[in-house]
């Protein structure tokens, strides 16, 4: 048992090393590509990828936590689960890259952007290697992520030093959109490799029985992750399309900065679920307790990072990014009130999980999501980014806090919520253990 705890202690330290190796060298890196490639060209390379990135929940197929399971309940069909998996994965990506392409191919041949078109052309075709996560999925499995971490660390470090070169040598845009494609078909080849390595046999086995029982399963799944995907770059997609890819590069600067920021509750609730889960289980009183401890953390802490950045949003935007990009201060000042609806909608996760009420979480994503674009679809052509920025936070006000009111399985976790965000309540220290 202590072994077992040791092995999962080790794998959350890995992940989290990786998180935050790539967190804050990536975030200077963008700051340095911003400053370099100035508010158009840093849009024409967030806008392509942006439109590629709203079709990855297809192309994973919703089978990441399924595998996993799959692979854990049943490891002597490992062969069997693995491939099927790969030809699943390498079969619908290959359909979505091919249309892409095409895409790509129409849009050079008939519009002037040449330059957008060949780079969408470019990330389009990276599509192709989300098969090769099936190793991922088996490492993963066997509590073993540290060989995957230290691949994409590895990897991470080749694209870094590669981009400082492309920066220093002051290449045309296109030779980062390679950069991109090099990482994804650098990381497929490293998760190949270490699986031979660990003398893991890549057999390519196919049964038909498996997939009929993984897709069964997965297809809420895909949805949930395509209204996540939708809720998160639905922003710089419409932006572009309505205003241009100037309005992209200015709004994505902004949001590098608020957005950095929504990986603390995760961290803090995969620390105190269990303690939440056992309470439930013997007190209920205590039960609720606990998540009301969680909600008045979370909400402070998050007004803790957020109103600093509301009162040097405009100067923190001059220091990092430079003058071109002074206009998303506006935007940071009210996109980073988004941060108090993430973190109070996180909180309640395990409230959900503990309920078994998962599905609904789906749900409110889908109705964020939603009121995002229809919201962006009124405020984008008025306001540009700051439109933008007002949809978010607002639809981010709906799902993660207002919407539990409308459904009578939830009105009970919403009056929490409601009841911690009086300003004269304090928490209680956060303990893991009580």
């Amino acid at each position: 048992m202590i072994g077992e705890q040791k092995a999962i202690l080790s794998n959350i330290s890995w992940l989290s090393f990786e998180y935050a190796v790539r967190m804050i060298i990536g975030f200077f890196m963008s700051a340095w590509m911003a400053r370099y490639l100035g508010a158009a060209r840093l849009g024409t390379l967030n806008y392509a990828g942006a439109i590629i990135v709203l079709l990855h929940p297809l192309s994973k197929l919703g089978l990441d936590t399924l595998v996993i399971r799959s692979l854990v309940n049943f490891p002597q069909e490992k062969n069997k689960i693995l491939g099927t998996v790969f030809w699943l994965k390498l079969v619908i990506s290959s359909i979505i890259s091919l249309g892409l392409i095409a895409t790509g191919v129409y849009l050079f041949l008939r519009t002037d952007n040449t330059e957008f078109s060949l780079i969408f052309l470019i990330l389009s075709s990276s599509i192709l290697f989300q098969a090769f996560e099936v190793v991922n999925f088996w490492f993963s499995a066997q509590v073993q992520s540290k060989y995957i971490v230290a691949i994409k660390i590895l990897v991470f470090i080749v694209v870094t030093l590669s981009k400082v070169a492309l920066l220093i040598l002051q290449v045309p845009l296109i030779y980062f959109a390679w950069i991109i494609f090099g990482e994804a078909a650098l990381e497929a080849s490293g998760f190949v490799l270490v699986y031979q390595l660990k003398k893991c046999p890549f057999k390519l086995e196919w049964n038909t029985e498996i997939a009929k029982s993984l897709l069964h399963e997965s297809w809420p799944l895909i949805l949930s992750g395509l209204s996540i995907i939708l809720y998160m770059k639905t922003d710089l997609v419409m932006l572009g399309s309505i205003v241009g890819e100037e309005a992209v590069g200015i709004y994505s600067s902004a949001t590098k900065i608020s957005e950095i920021w929504y990986f603390i509750p995760n961290i803090i609730i995969a620390s105190v679920s269990p303690s939440i889960y056992t309470a439930k289980e013997k007190n209920k009183k205590q039960y609720y307790e606990k998540i009301k401890d969680l909600l008045s953390f979370l909400i402070r802490l998050s007004l803790i990072i957020s109103l600093p950045i509301l009162f040097t949003a405009s100067p923190l935007i001059l220091m990092i990014y430079g003058p071109e990009y002074l206009a998303a201060g506006t935007i940071l000042k009210i996109h980073i009130w988004a941060t108090l609806f993430v973190f109070m909608g996180t909180g309640i996760s395990p409230w959900f999980i503990a309920e078994k009420l998962s599905n609904y979480s789906f749900w409110i994503t889908f109705s964020g999501a939603l009121l995002n674009i229809i919201l962006n679809i009124f405020l984008i052509p008025k306001y540009s980014g700051v439109g933008a920025a007002i949809s978010t936070v607002i639809s981010q006000l709906f799902s993660g806090f207002l919407i539990n009111a409308f459904f009578s399985q939830t009105r009970i976790v919403f009056r929490l919520q409601l009841n911690t965000l009086n300003p004269l309540k304090f928490p209680k220290k956060i303990n893991k253990n009580t």
